[in-house]
């Protein structure tokens, strides 16, 4: 694409940087919508077990947005990392795989940021990552935790998972109180 628009190819309007602007469209929430029922993922995964039990219940089609669309009006039941609620604070948590799922990562992050759920403000938004690498949300955060050994985080702010940190070595209990 970057050739055609270098040789002089002009997009049409519907393609246009002001038409397309993310920062302004809201991602859907999570609930009945007129053609079905929205559930977001966890940490934007799911289980197969999960992902099993939702096709006995009904079509699924996957949003741009980690979450599930169950077609019709079925309501979905209370299954192991599905998100039916939009205040739900795990929907303001970007994390990565975290170990042992992934060979970089010093700690496991996702049961960290189940627990640290509970304890984010409203509005507050967090990454978690289990190396300085920052892969599940590469640029600045308001809240970064870093992995730098096994249970052990530098909390940095307003930046990548790889900068600075403001406090070294949190435990999850420290961290807990940090927030």
């Amino acid at each position: 694409m970057a050739r055609h628009l270098a040789a002089g190819a002009t997009l049409p309007e519907a393609f246009s940087a002001a038409s397309m602007a993310p920062e302004t469209a809201r991602p859907p929430e999570p609930g009945a919508t007129g053609i079905g029922q929205l559930v977001a993922l966890e940490f934007g995964q799911i289980s197969a077990e999960t992902l099993a039990a939702l096709a006995g219940i009904a079509p699924i089609r996957v949003t741009p947005w980690r979450m599930l669309l169950l077609e019709g009006g079925t309501k979905t039941p209370d299954l192991p990392g599905l998100i039916h609620d939009a205040r739900d604070a795990r929907l303001r948590i970007d994390t990565c795989t975290g170990a042992p799922g992934c060979p970089q990562a010093l700690s496991a992050t996702r049961d960290l940021a189940r627990a640290l759920a509970a304890h984010l403000r409203p509005g507050q938004h967090l990454h978690i990552s289990g190396c300085a690498k920052g892969c599940a949300h590469p640029g600045p955060a308001p809240l970064t935790l870093t992995a730098t050994g096994p249970d052990r985080f530098d909390l940095v702010r307003e930046a990548r998972a790889g900068d600075a940190p403001e406090a070294t070595g949190l435990s999850p209990d420290q961290i807990e109180k940090a927030l």
